[in-house]
């Protein structure tokens, strides 16, 4: 398996079980999966949002949120959720992108 696929799997892992993970582990499972998006984007040539509509800032909000102790379960289920098809999307795009042998 990839990292990429280890990422996503930990993601959607952690969600499932979010009413029992530590925050830190949230934190650290939501900016390893915003430095991942970051990198994938890079590669594929997606440009960032120069506004707010960015689906990545809804992840780095939760950061935000975990960090201050505010978050609610179902939120970090939510973003980790996102995080995994943000991911698990543009690796299947990366993978299409990369020419075939015939």
């Amino acid at each position: 398996m990839s990292t990429v696929t280890d990422l996503v799997a930990g993601l959607v892992r952690a969600a499932n079980e979010v009413e029992t993970l530590q925050e830190a582990e949230a934190r650290r499972l939501l900016s390893s999966a915003l430095r991942t998006i970051r990198d994938l984007r890079m590669e594929g040539g997606i440009p960032p949002r120069p506004d707010n509509t960015d689906e990545a800032a809804e992840l780095l909000e939760a950061c935000y949120q975990l960090h201050y102790g505010v978050a609610d379960a179902e939120g970090v289920r939510q973003a980790l959720l996102k995080a995994a098809i943000m991911i698990r999307d543009l690796h299947i795009l990366q993978d299409s992108r990369k020419p075939r042998l015939h």
